[in-house]
């Protein structure tokens, strides 16, 4: 679910689509164009009011009712969580631990990715942003801070290794 700045509110399902509520009225996104069989992983606005998905199919920007693509690199598949960095950047979870695809977290600045990082640990991972200019990466076994393209890597003690409390 995601409710943005119109009072429009996203319902993605589990598995393919997306279900607009606008006005009391609900309606199938996308419906009877190839939008309507995407599996929407994430739903951000940005601060001037844009709406952005993370999908099967790559990053999308909402323009005027439509979806405008925006380039991905095919080595980057099954794009999950999307999280603002600030008012220029996004970060963006790629790959499925287990599963065929690249695992990275890309930095995207509305265009392009202009960044990559590689993510060598298996597991569930998850973002969080704590203030204007930090984002942080939790992972199973360690805390990777992001301040624009730098990394600081803060490993857990062993005692506090898998926090299933703080990992969506």
């Amino acid at each position: 679910l995601f409710l943005d700045s119109h009072d429009s509110l996203w319902i993605s399902y589990e598995n393919i689509g997306m279900t607009v509520q606008r006005n009391q009225i609900f309606t199938r996104f996308g419906e009877d164009t190839s939008q309507e069989s995407l599996h929407y992983s994430n739903i951000v606005e940005d601060q001037s009011g844009k709406v952005w998905f993370s999908t099967s199919d790559g990053i999308k920007r909402l323009d005027a009712g439509m979806l405008t693509d925006l380039p991905i690199d095919s080595r980057f598949s099954n794009l999950g969580k999307m999280q603002a960095i600030n008012n220029e950047l996004f970060a963006v979870s790629s790959g499925i631990p287990g599963f065929v695809g690249q695992k990275a977290i890309l930095i995207f600045n509305g265009e392009k990715v202009i960044k990559e990082y590689t993510v060598e640990i298996d597991g569930i991972w998850s973002f969080c942003k704590t203030n204007p200019e930090y984002l942080w990466v939790l992972f199973h076994d360690r805390m990777v801070k992001m301040d624009g393209f730098q990394l600081d890597t803060l490993l857990l003690p062993h005692a506090l290794r898998t926090p299933h409390d703080l990992l969506e």
